[in-house]
């Protein structure tokens, strides 16, 4: 939400308002941010090239992020350097701001007036046709009062759009006609407020002092800005609340001793790119020793990406098989005909209460189309059950899909069997077919 307010204060009110004047300060503005005149670390995100125009696009959090804490605090004083509030000039300048405003609200209420004079010819006008139909008006000349108006000046009548938005106009105007913009020294202390609540609210690492800070000098600018252009002008953001998922889920992980933190870190990557694909079983070293050593630390870390690297191929697939092992069938151990294969094989631990988790093996087995035993006859799925296996066989209308993905946890049966083994430990994935 900061971030967005700074993208806020930037293009809403310094571009679209000229405060920033498209031709003159904000290519100021570009050449202070470029390369040659900035030096700034590699992790900031510089601002792109022709900033506060339609050909930089939208900005991102980190060019924000730079902009807010590097550059403008930089450029602003700069940009900004004729405003004196003890100078001759700026007492000039605010003189002539006043005669303005009132200038402007003496043609306002010029204005509301000849409204009032034109009405009454109207309806005299309407009067006289009607009294006197076949006598052709005759057009009067129009005067108008300009003493009796300027006496009403302190009328309650309110004034109409347009003449609010002139009185709008007297204070959001171009630099070059107005000379010293009083403006600015008031706007300027707002987003020096906002730059230092970023500061704060938006580093990479936050301390719990610096989020009590950031939020008071967030609440300070929203009020100075309210006051400055009106509290109508602002709107409520709540982007933010679509990262609370995300955040949730990331402060669960971070907790090592949750026991729910494998599976959050599998939840906050699982829409992740670089986590889509295939992945193959990996063998790691899972010693861990008494002493809390760096060695120990990152055998750990390494156990546990490797289980959430498994954890992956349980809803991605990619195209390279991570196994080719064949499936066939055996009648008194002889090879009777050829099945399938079994392309893929994997572990997924899924948590059954906050306490507890559940780990099941399992085997994406590609049934050939062109085997026999498909031809004109049903087939559907068996195994053995077994007292301490947990086995579930998940088979679409309970006949075999020319793809099944089959959990598989210790089945052994006389039928179609095949050897593969994870971290070194043998798995037997028996598949019984039986014929209709």
């Amino acid at each position: 939400m900061p971030l967005g307010l700074v993208d806020f204060q930037f293009h809403k009110i310094w571009v679209e308002m000229d405060h920033l004047q498209q031709g003159k300060e904000l290519k100021e503005l570009q050449n202070m941010i470029d390369l040659a005149s900035t030096i700034q670390p590699r992790h900031c995100g510089r601002p792109p090239v022709g900033i506060g125009t339609s050909s930089a696009g939208s900005l991102t959090s980190n060019p924000l992020r730079s902009l807010a804490t590097i550059d403008l605090p930089i450029a602003i004083p700069i940009l900004w350097d004729k405003v004196d509030i003890s100078s001759v000039e700026q007492r000039t300048h605010e003189a002539w701001a006043k005669l303005k405003e009132a200038e402007e609200k003496k043609k306002a209420e010029l204005r509301k007036g000849d409204k009032v004079t034109c009405n009454a010819a109207k309806a005299w006008q309407r009067a006289l046709t009607n009294t006197n139909p076949t006598t052709r008006p005759q057009k009067q000349r129009r005067t108008t009062q300009v003493g009796n108006q300027s006496g009403d000046s302190n009328s309650d009548l309110p004034l109409d759009a347009r003449d609010v938005a002139n009185l709008e106009q007297t204070k959001e105007v171009d630099a070059e006609q107005r000379g010293f913009i009083s403006w600015r020294l008031q706007d300027a202390d707002g987003i020096l407020l906002l730059l230092t609540a970023i500061k704060h609210l938006c580093s990479c690492t936050v301390r719990r002092e610096s989020i009590k800070i950031g939020k008071e000098r967030l609440i300070k600018y929203l009020a100075q800005t309210a006051k400055l252009r009106g509290a109508e002008q602002m709107r409520p953001n709540h982007h933010g609340s679509s990262h609370l998922p995300e955040q949730i889920l990331s402060n669960i992980a971070n907790n090592s001793k949750d026991s729910l933190a494998d599976w959050a870190a599998y939840m906050l990557h699982l829409d992740h790119k670089q986590a889509r694909g295939t992945a193959k079983t990996k063998e790691l070293d899972s010693h861990v020793d008494n002493i809390e050593t760096s060695v120990a630390c990152r055998a750990s870390v390494l156990l546990k990406l490797a289980q959430i690297d498994t954890f992956y191929t349980a809803y991605e697939h990619g195209n390279a098989p991570v196994l080719e092992l064949e499936a066939v069938v055996m009648e008194n151990g002889q090879l009777v005909e050829q099945v399938g294969e079994i392309i893929d094989i994997w572990e997924h631990k899924q948590a059954i209460s906050s306490t507890s988790s559940v780990s099941n093996t399992f085997v994406l087995v590609r049934w050939y189309k062109a085997s026999p035993i498909f031809a004109l006859r049903a087939v559907w799925l068996w195994t053995v059950d077994f007292p301490d296996a947990n086995v579930e066989i998940y088979v679409p209308d309970q006949y075999l899909d020319w793809e099944a993905i089959i959990p598989v946890s210790n089945i052994q049966c006389h039928c179609a069997r095949m050897t593969v083994n994870i971290d070194n430990c043998p798995v037997w994935v028996a598949i019984g077919l039986d014929r209709e």
